[in-house]
């Protein structure tokens, strides 16, 4: 490559000297990813592989590897430069993954850091229930809920059961809190509390609210006198309330006022009840819900 100077009026033409540009390929990374690590014997595993190179959008294939060994054939990269292989064929062991990015005319090839997926002996699995799914209670009463955890495909490790999601001031039981062969049947115990009744003493006695009451009672009465007898009865059943409201709100020979606070809260609870086998890996965790209504009083 070189460049020539035309000249003019006052310059003569010139060349400069050649000189060589090499256009090199820009470099590559790819970063490799297994949807489960590690993974029990005979389930399907996806590898995923990103190859990145700046500003540019890579475009090519990329070629999986377990060691040495190609898995499959070269898969192409997606316009975001992302290439997937799933498999279900992997042996008991740790396998060193690695993808390879055969490269293009602007891109160098690259090879990912090794992926030790592990495979582990496959463990059957358990399905938990709980019967019935749901609960309607008045607070203060309690409620029974059967667990209910089946192996599957042979399951037999130990589980520990929990639950969470109890409502506040309230009791619970999980008899048994675990089974020691992957499956059996729990009792969940559910106790709410009752509002506690509180008592104030009223600021007026009983003469008080008599003497109060007196106007209402002597009303009453005159209205009826002189009232149509269709409506007599009405106005004397009117004035009874009156009285009796005017005995309760200004009090009864020093009597006390009720009030209740605390207690379950009223409303409705998603309850969770699980069983997690954690002894070994793979770890399984399974849960189930229970929906608690409490109503009030």
């Amino acid at each position: 490559m070189s460049a020539a100077y035309a000249g003019n009026a006052t310059f003569a033409a010139a060349n400069s000297a050649p000189i060589t540009l090499v256009v090199a390929q820009a470099p590559s990374q790819t970063i490799l990813a297994s949807s489960l690590n590690p993974a029990p014997a005979g389930i399907s595993i996806t590898f995923t592989a990103t190859t990145t190179a700046g500003s540019i959008a890579p475009s090519g294939s990329l070629q999986f590897f377990d060691g040495t060994t190609a898995m499959g054939s070269p898969v192409v990269l997606n316009a975001q430069g992302i290439a997937a292989y799933t498999t279900t064929n992997l042996s008991l062991g740790t396998h060193p993954i690695t993808a390879v990015f055969a490269g293009n005319h602007d891109l160098l090839a690259n090879t990912s850091a090794v992926l030790q997926q592990a495979i582990d002996p496959y463990i059957g699995d358990f399905t938990i229930t709980v019967k019935p799914g749901a609960a309607s209670i008045t607070q203060g009463d309690s409620a029974t809920i059967q667990v209910v955890v089946n192996s599957v495909n042979g399951f037999n490790g130990p589980l520990v059961l929990a639950c969470t999601g109890i409502p506040a001031n309230t009791i619970y039981t999980l008899s048994p809190g675990s089974f020691s062969a992957g499956q059996g049947t729990a009792t969940l115990a559910i106790k709410t509390t009752a509002p506690k009744l509180n008592s104030a003493n009223k600021t007026d006695p009983g003469p008080a609210g008599l003497h109060r009451a007196s106007p209402i009672i002597f009303a009453a009465f005159l209205v009826a006198s002189f009232a149509p007898r269709r409506f007599r009865r009405r106005l004397l059943c009117l004035g009874l309330l009156a009285f009796c409201a005017a005995i309760g709100m200004n009090g009864c020979g020093g009597g006390s006022l009720l009030s209740a606070s605390g207690g379950t809260p009223q409303g409705t609870y998603d309850i969770q009840i699980s069983a997690t086998y954690s002894s070994a890996t793979p770890a399984l965790q399974h849960s189930a819900d229970l929906i608690l209504s409490v109503k009030p009083m």
